[in-house]
C-alpha cells in the first residue's frame, strides 16, 4: 500500500501467487481505478465512482464498455463501443423498483409484470406475445402458459418438492408426470405419462446406488475410502470404471460390447497435459501463464498478446488465422493450405452481433448469404447471391409454419403437406410416416435414442454407456463402428466395429468440435464454419481436401463427398447418414423439420417456452452442444477453456450438476457458467465481487463473501479444503453497488444458502 500525505490510501497492490505464476490487482484511489494483470501481462481495467459501482471495463483491442445508475444506484444503462456503432442496452424501473423492462440494442423492449409481492406474472416479448405465470403461497411456479397455448402445471409437496409437472392435455389417459421423494428429499420414483418410470436407489451414505428403467438397471460403484465414483453399470453390460490419482481423474475404462480406456495427466495447475487412447495415441497440450492453451498435440495456436483471443493455427501446411471486431466477434476467418486459399469467410454483424450476411469462398468459389430475422429473434429469410432461397413463418409459439405443419398443443409436430408423426405419451419422436414409408424410433426413458427402423427395413441400433453417451452403432445388429469420449460430450477415437482405433480426434480451439482426426497416421485438418460444422477435411501433409459438406440454414446436408469419413456434423454433432438426425448431448436433432425429436429434458428451464425448439429458431447464430439450451460463440470458446480445469472434465455421477447427468451426461448450464466465470477470472478478464458457495462432493458447504470470488475459491484450494476433482458445484451471486449495500445484500444472500453441512459457520453467520 501506498498513501497520501494525509495518511489517506492513494494505492493497494493485491499479489496472488501459483506455482510462480503471479496475478496483480492493483487500486489507484485517485483515478478510482483498478488494474488487473494476469501472469502473461494481460490487463483488464476497471474504473469506479464514488459509490464503489463499476462505471467503465477495458480490455484491450476490444470497445469499452460503460455503465450507468440512476439517483437510486440501480442499473439502467450498458453501453459498448462508441456511436454510431455502440451497442446500448437500457433498464427501467417501475414504480415498485422492480424491473419493468429491458431495451436491447436494436430497440428491442422485453416487459415484465409482477404481483404484489414481486413475481413475475407476465413476461411481454418484443412482438408483443405474452407467457404468463402464477404461483404458490411459497413462492413455487404453480402455472407457466406460453403464447397461444394451454397454460402447464406444477404441484408441490409440503416442503416444495415438485411433485407433479402436467402439460396441456391432449386427450391422453395420463398426461402428468409425477415424482415422488425420500425423507431426505432426494427423488425414488419419476412417473411418466406413458406408465414408463424411474426409480432411484440409495446406498448408506445418500448416494445414488442404481437406478430402475424398463430396460434394466444403471449401477454405481464408490471407493469405501475416497468416495470416489468407481464404477458404472449400465444395461446390456456396458460398464464403466475410473482411476484416480485422489479425486483427480486419471482414466476411464469401458468394457462390454465395446471396450478401451482413455487415460490422462496433468501439470501442477491442475491442467490437463496428455490424453492417450488404449495406452497409446498421445496427444500433448501446453499453456501460456494465463492457462490458455498454446498447442495440442503437432497443432500450434497463437493468440492476441493483450487479451488473449485465438488470432490463428498451424498444423503441418495447414494454417488458419481470425480477425475480430471491436466486440470480440470473429469478423474474418481464412484458412490455406500449402499457401493456397482454402476456405473463408467474413461476417457483418447487426448491434446483437447476429450475422445479417456472410461472404463465403469456398476452394475458390464465393457466393454471399443474407439472413433477416422477424423481432422475436426467429430467422425468417435466407438469400444465397442476392436470390430468396427460404422464407419462414412461425405460429403464437414459435412452431415453423412451412410445408403445412400441424401441431398441437404440446407443441408435437403432427403433421407437414408430406409426412405425419406420431409420439409416445412422453413426447418422444415415435414414428414417422412420409410416402407411405414408416420409419419407427426407440426412445429409452431417459431420452436417448436405442434403435430405428427404417423404411428400407435396415435397423439401426446404438449402444448407451452409464453416462448416456452413444458409444457404438450398429446396423441390422452387427456393430459398425464405436466411440470412447474425453468428457461428457466430446469423442476422442472413433473405433471400428472390431475394436479397433481408426480415428483419434483432438480438440484444441473450439469446445464442440476438433480441429484435427488422425487415420493411419496422417492428420486431417477438420475446418469448421463458425458453428462447428465441418466443411472442409484437409491432409495437413499434402493439402488434399479429403471431404467436403456443406448444409442449409438448418443443419440438412447439401453435399458430403466422402460420407463417414469422420462422425461430426451440423454444429459439431454426431451426424447419422442414415437417420438424418444430429446428435447434440441429450437429444437428437431433426433438421428437416427445425426442431427436435424430443421435448427438453430440463423442462422450462432450458428457456424457451416452446419445448420441441431449436435454438429459438435462430440456427445462424446459436449452438446447442448439450441439447438443452443455445450458446453463443462466445460461451461456446469459454466451454473449450474451462476445459483444461479437470473438474469438468471427470465422471458426474447422477444427481450432480443439477441432476441433468440423468439426461445425456451433460453439466447443467449453471455449472458451465459459474465455471466460465472463474476462467474469465484466471485470464484477467473480470473480476468477481458477491456471495459465493463452494460444496464438495462429500457434501461439505463453504459460503462466503468478498471482492473476488475467484481467489476465495483458489485459497480453498490451495488450503486443502477442497480439491478441484471434488468440487460438486460452484454457485456464485454477483452483487453491485455501494459498499454498504452490497454487504448487506451479500449476507442476505448467504443466508439463504442456510447452515446444514456448512463447515465455516462462524463467518457464514457473522453480522455485517
Amino acid at each position: 500500500m501506498t498513501f497520501d500525505a494525509g495518511g489517506g490510501l492513494a494505492t493497494q497492490t493485491d499479489t496472488l501467487r501459483i506455482n510462480g505464476r503471479v496475478f496483480t490487482s492493483v487500486f489507484d484511489r485517485t483515478q478510482l481505478k483498478f488494474t488487473d494483470t494476469s501472469p502473461t501481462g494481460r490487463t483488464t481495467t476497471s474504473f469506479i465512482d464514488a459509490q464503489g459501482r463499476i462505471v467503465q471495463q477495458e480490455i484491450p483491442n476490444i470497445f469499452d464498455t460503460g455503465f450507468q445508475y440512476d439517483a437510486r444506484g440501480r442499473l439502467t444503462t450498458v453501453t459498448q463501443g462508441t456511436s454510431p456503432d455502440d451497442r446500448q442496452s437500457t433498464i427501467a424501473y417501475n414504480a415498485a423498483g422492480f424491473i419493468g423492462s429491458i431495451t436491447d440494442p436494436l430497440g428491442r423492449a422485453v416487459q415484465f409484470e409482477y404481483d404484489a409481492v414481486g413475481r413475475v406474472t407476465k413476461q411481454i416479448l418484443p412482438d408483443l406475445r405474452e407467457i404468463n405465470f402464477t404461483y404458490d403461497a411459497n413462492g413455487n411456479v404453480t402455472s407457466i402458459t406460453p403464447p397461444g397455448r394451454p397454460q402447464h402445471g406444477f404441484a408441490y409437496s409440503a416442503v416444495n418438492l415438485e411433485t407433479d409437472y402436467d402439460p396441456p392435455n391432449i386427450g391422453l389417459p395420463q398426461h402428468a408426470r409425477q415424482f415422488a421423494y425420500n425423507l431426505d428429499k432426494q427423488p425414488t420414483l419419476i412417473t411418466r405419462p406413458d406408465g414408463q418410470t424411474i426409480s432411484f436407489n440409495y446406498d448408506a451414505g445418500g448416494r445414488l446406488g442404481s437406478f430402475v428403467i424398463p430396460r434394466g438397471t444403471i449401477s454405481f460403484g464408490y471407493d469405501g475410502v475416497t468416495g470416489n465414483l468407481n464404477t458404472i453399470t449400465a444395461p446390456g453390460g456396458e460398464g464403466l470404471s475410473f482411476t484416480y490419482d485422489g479425486s483427480l481423474l486419471l482414466s476411464t475404462n469401458w468394457s462390454g460390447s465395446i471396450s478401451g480406456f482413455v487415460s490422462r495427466a496433468y501439470d501442477n495447475n491442475f491442467r490437463v497435459t496428455s490424453r492417450s487412447v488404449n495406452g497409446s495415441h498421445s496427444i500433448s497440450f501446453a499453456y501460456d501463464q494465463d492457462s490458455l492453451l498454446t498447442s495440442a498435440g503437432s497443432e500450434m495456436l497463437t493468440r492476441d498478446a493483450s487479451n488473449g483471443l485465438l488470432t490463428g493455427t498451424t498444423l503441418g501446411n495447414v494454417t488458419d488465422s481470425l480477425s475480430y471486431n471491436g466486440f470480440g466477434e470473429v469478423s474474418a476467418y481464412s484458412v490455406d493450405a500449402n499457401g493456397t486459399p482454402a476456405f473463408s469467410t467474413d461476417f457483418t454483424r447487426d448491434k446483437l452481433g447476429r450475422i445479417i450476411q456472410k461472404v463465403e469462398t469456398v476452394q475458390g468459389v464465393q457466393h454471399t448469404y443474407n439472413y433477416d430475422y422477424d423481432p422475436a429473434g426467429r430467422l425468417i429469410e435466407a438469400k444465397k447471391d442476392s436470390v430468396v432461397t427460404a422464407t419462414y413463418t412461425y405460429d403464437s409459439n414459435s412452431n415453423r409454419l412451412n410445408d403445412g405443419a400441424v401441431y398441437d398443443d404440446q407443441d408435437r409436430l403432427v403433421s407437414t403437406n408430406t409426412a405425419t408423426y406420431t409420439y409416445t405419451d412422453n413426447g418422444e419422436l415415435l414414428t414417422k410416416t412420409e410416402g407411405g414409408q414408416t420409419t419407427t424410433y426407440n426412445y429409452d426413458v431417459l431420452g436417448n435414442l436405442i434403435s430405428v427402423q427404417l423404411p428400407s427395413g435396415n435397423l439401426i441400433e446404438y449402444v448407451v454407456d452409464g453416462r448416456n453417451r452413444r458409444i457404438g452403432k450398429k446396423v441390422d445388429r452387427v456393430l459398425e463402428r464405436a466411440w470412447l469420449y474425453k468428457d461428457s460430450l466430446n469423442p476422442i477415437a472413433e473405433l471400428d466395429g472390431s475394436g479397433n482405433v481408426v480415428s483419434r480426434f483432438v480438440y484444441a480451439s473450439r469446445g464442440n468440435v476438433p480441429d484435427y482426426v488422425i487415420q493411419g497416421g496422417v492428420a486431417y485438418r477438420i475446418v469448421s464454419d463458425h458453428l462447428g460444422s465441418p466443411r472442409l477435411v484437409i491432409d495437413t501433409g499434402t493439402g488434399a481436401v479429403v471431404q467436403t459438406m456443406d448444409y442449409d440454414a438448418w443443419g440438412n446436408v447439401l453435399v458430403d463427398t466422402n460420407p463417414g469419413f469422420q462422425p461430426f456434423g451440423f454444429a459439431g454433432g454426431l451426424y447419422d447418414a442414415d437417420t438424418k438426425l444430429v446428435r447434440f448431448g441429450a437429444r437428437d436433432y431433426d433438421p428437416q423439420t427445425g426442431r427436435w425429436t424430443s421435448k427438453d429434458p430440463i423442462d422450462f428451464n432450458g428457456g424457451d417456452p416452446n419445448l420441441f425448439g431449436y435454438l429459438q429458431n435462430d440456427p445462424i447464430n446459436f449452438v446447442d452442444p448439450l441439447g438443452i439450451f443455445e450458446f453463443t460463440e462466445e460461451e461456446l470458446e469459454l466451454l473449450s477453456l474451462a476445459a483444461a480445469l479437470p473438474f469438468i472434465d471427470g465422471p458426474l455421477p447422477i444427481g450432480d450438476a443439477g441432476g441433468l447427468a440423468i439426461f445425456g451426461g451433460v453439466l447443467a448450464k449453471k455449472t458451465i457458467q459459474e465455471v466460465s466465470k472463474v476462467c474469465l477470472k484466471q485470464h484477467g478478464k473480470k473480476l468477481i465481487k458477491g456471495a459465493y458457495e463452494f460444496i464438495s462432493q462429500s457434501g461439505k458447504r463453504y459460503t462466503g463473501s468478498g471482492k473476488d470470488v475467484y481467489r476465495r475459491l483458489l485459497e480453498h484450494l490451495r488450503s486443502g479444503k477442497l480439491k478441484p476433482k471434488d468440487i460438486k458445484s460452484i454457485k456464485i451471486h454477483e452483487v453491485k453497488g455501494p459498499k454498504i449495500n452490497r454487504l448487506k445484500r451479500e449476507q442476505e444472500i448467504i443466508n439463504k444458502f442456510g447452515l446444514k453441512n456448512l463447515e465455516n459457520k462462524i463467518n457464514a453467520v457473522r453480522q455485517k
